[in-house]
């Protein structure tokens, strides 16, 4: 992998872009600085579980209106998640940046959005993403003026089945 340059940054970490096997790709790192994870080695063991769990939850998703999953690398010094880069960003920064949709285009992105969460609450175990929000929706543009919004940001999502309770 090849990194380009940094396109966000958060609390516990940064995304980059760059490049893995002719594909252009967004690189999610997440680095282990005692600044970025305070109270110690549970904290710090609780937050590689979310990672790691966010990664193993994409993993065995495969849909066009999801965020597909390339790979994952763990090191003591950061994890890396790799995939897919949705080029125009967040629905967030799409809508901050545009004066106005069309409204086709508002119902194209709502229907994308209803497709990806179909699949996930269909599926066996049923998914919920607990963190549905412009921000973790993001968008490609295929063709000029046609966008396509996929479902990513696994971070609070969980299978019904790995805490066995149906509320939240």
């Amino acid at each position: 992998i090849s990194l380009s340059k940094i396109i966000g940054e958060g609390s516990f970490g940064r995304v980059w872009s760059g490049n893995w096997r002719s594909n252009t790709v967004a690189v999610k790192e997440f680095v282990f600085a005692q600044a970025v994870i305070p109270g110690g080695g549970m904290q710090r063991q609780h937050v590689v579980e979310e990672i790691v769990g966010e990664a193993g939850i994409m993993a065995c998703l495969r849909h066009p209106k999801i965020l597909q999953l390339y790979g994952c690398s763990l090191t003591l010094q950061a994890i890396w998640i790799v995939n897919e880069l949705c080029e125009i960003g967040s629905l967030r920064m799409l809508l901050t940046s545009t004066t106005a949709l069309p409204l086709a285009t508002k119902v194209s992105l709502c229907l994308d959005v209803a497709d990806g969460m179909l699949y996930l609450h269909t599926r066996t175990p049923p998914i919920i993403h607990r963190d549905l929000k412009s921000h973790n929706i993001f968008v490609t543009e295929p063709r000029p003026g046609h966008f396509v919004a996929k479902i990513g940001d696994w971070g609070s999502a969980r299978a019904i089945a790995l805490t066995g309770s149906k509320s939240m």
